[in-house]
């Protein structure tokens, strides 16, 4: 009779593990899915302030499943990695920094709140998921189609808004109303480029037949990189255009490699040199001439979009083009003041808030009656130093670096072999999207133009997703 009752307590206890982990499991993935639609909103400026509660929320929501493996997993790639280490560590100190900046205004709230809204809650939610969602390969995946997911609903809205503008009776380009569009599309259009490559490498070698699904989807991506080429033309910003032409140039380059140099060393590779020689120039001439073709295809989409926004919306794109550089303004109004303001207070900085920009800079207008107040520094490394003061600047530098330092070593590392585990494609494509498009938002366009901070929590995520699921294949030390 005991040992009946002693094996029924056994199964019980069993059924109540199984249920808690099944939960566990269940609410992980249901947090990946509520992340993922943080992702698909965070840039639609309408809804701002909603995202914000929403970031928030979702950090507090995922603090109980914060689970201990994926903690694990991230101090090994901190461990086995230097560059990883340091962007964890300079993300700490600069966020201190702010925190620091900003309680210099109280018994004024008004910087801690907007600390709150612009940083904390964002830069939270990403330290939060990835202690919590699945660090492999799904959530990888998962994460560059939500990426993508958000650039379509970006351009819907965008679409939306000049439905809307037209039903009002305003004319196309008559402002620079959708010009905060341009930062999603500088921000998300890499992780587009990516999936392209990756079809582009999946139907490579193989039967058009074969791949039909493949194509077809290539097709749409396609059209879809052109609307988005014509929407980032109605934002009227040249950085938007400069940055986006870049970008285009740099993954025709990716493609280059891909469909050109990479056979030619897989031929060497395989085949004597009698062999090599021939097999070499049939594959060249072929890749070359398919690569020809996607050049034309690249350079016939530039050139209709700049025909459709030059018909749409003249008056906005010639302005525009024709504005000149104009980076004087830049330094006299916007560098060169925050310059000062960061030298009045290097230690600590003035923190964050509209309030403290406008409050320091009326203390300079006194001194130089001739400024225009630009409502920031308009360079990401200079509010670094307005917000948490001179030191802020040296982590954001040092985070800058060590992040690009680190997704490069993770994309340039050898074939496999025994000392060394190679990357998953799903890795390699997100790493290079996150790479590009931190560099193309945040090193580039950050040096003149009005930074957000909130979408370094989306390069958090992928970035610590990508070296969680690389740490998890137990590979050797990385430099």
């Amino acid at each position: 009779m005991a040992d009946a009752k002693n094996a029924s307590n056994l199964s019980n206890s069993v059924d109540l593990n199984t249920s808690s982990r099944l939960f566990r499991i269940f609410s992980r993935k249901a947090y990946l899915w509520m992340v993922g639609l943080y992702i698909c909103l965070v840039f639609n400026e309408f809804i701002k302030k909603p995202v914000d509660f929403l970031a928030l929320a979702l950090t507090f929501i995922g603090m109980p499943f914060i689970c201990c493996q994926n903690f694990h997993l991230l101090k090994q790639a901190a461990q086995r990695s230097q560059s990883t280490k340091l962007v964890f560590v300079s993300l700490l100190i600069l966020s201190l920094l702010f925190l620091a900046g900003s309680l210099t205004q109280l018994p004024q709230i008004e910087g801690l709140v907007a600390l709150g809204a612009q940083y904390g809650a964002h830069i939270g939610l990403a330290v939060v998921a990835l202690l919590v969602i699945p660090l492999n390969e799904q959530s990888i995946r998962f994460f560059s189609k939500a990426c993508l997911l958000a650039l379509f609903l970006l351009a819907l809205c965008d679409i939306a808004f000049y439905i809307q503008q037209v039903l009002a009776h305003h004319a196309l380009g008559a402002d620079y109303s959708h010009r905060w569009f341009g930062d999603g599309y500088v921000f998300l259009t890499p992780f587009l480029l990516t999936r392209l490559l990756d079809l582009h490498r999946q139907t490579q070698y193989q039967n058009l037949s074969q791949h039909r699904t493949e194509i077809c989807i290539l097709f749409a991506l396609y059209l879809f990189l052109f609307l988005v080429l014509v929407l980032a033309g109605g934002t009227g910003a040249r950085s938007t255009y400069g940055i986006l032409t870049l970008e285009l140039l740099i993954f025709l380059g990716l493609l280059l490699w891909q469909g050109v140099l990479a056979p030619y060393k897989t031929d060497q590779a395989k085949f004597g040199k009698d062999q090599t020689i021939r097999s070499a120039f049939q594959t060249i001439r072929l890749n070359w001439l398919r690569l020809l073709g996607y050049f034309l295809l690249w350079l016939l989409m530039l050139g209709a979009t700049r025909l459709i926004v030059l018909s749409l919306m003249p008056q906005l794109f010639e302005s525009t083009l024709n504005r000149g550089l104009q980076i004087w303004d830049r330094v006299k109004y916007a560098w060169g003041p925050g310059l000062e303001l960061i030298a009045n207070v290097p230690a600590l900085g003035h923190g964050f808030g509209r309030q403290a920009w406008d409050q320091a800079y009326s203390q300079l207008v006194l001194i130089h009656p001739d400024l225009i107040n630009f409502g920031s520094p308009h360079n990401w490394f200079l509010t670094a130093g307005f917000f948490g003061g001179v030191l802020a600047v040296v982590m954001q530098m040092v985070l800058t670096f060590t992040l690009c330092q680190s997704l490069f070593n993770l994309l340039s590392r050898s074939p496999p072999s025994k000392s060394t585990i190679s990357i998953s494609q799903a890795s390699q494509a997100c790493a290079m999207a996150v790479l590009v498009s931190f560099i193309a938002f945040y090193v580039l366009r950050g040096q003149v133009e009005f930074t957000i901070y909130k979408y370094l929590a989306i390069t958090v995520i992928g970035f610590g997703l990508v070296k969680g699921a690389q740490s998890g294949l137990k590979d050797p030390v990385e430099s």
